[in-house]
């Protein structure tokens, strides 16, 4: 997602809810944030993860540490079948 002088890049999991996201996902997306702004001379560029079964505490630090911003979400579906994992 893009605003005039800010580039996001979002990652989401959808897991199961008794199994948070662990830190290495949250690496993951700090490469991707490190190869785009090699790739884009350093344009602005932060990092955002969505999860409905929250973060780890390992993966909170490494976020913390990474820059990134954690959003846990709640899953709504009018019907329970719609839900996969």
């Amino acid at each position: 997602a893009r605003d005039s002088e800010f580039t996001w890049i979002i990652q989401c999991k959808n897991f199961e809810e008794s199994k948070p996201v662990e830190p290495k996902y949250i690496r993951e997306l700090y490469g991707v944030i490190a190869i785009y702004k090699h790739d884009k001379h350093n344009e602005k560029v932060g990092g955002a993860f969505f999860s409905n079964s929250g973060f780890s505490e390992q993966s909170k630090i490494a976020a913390e540490k990474l820059n990134i911003t954690l959003l846990h979400i709640e899953l709504y579906y009018d019907n329970p079948q719609q839900r996969r994992f």
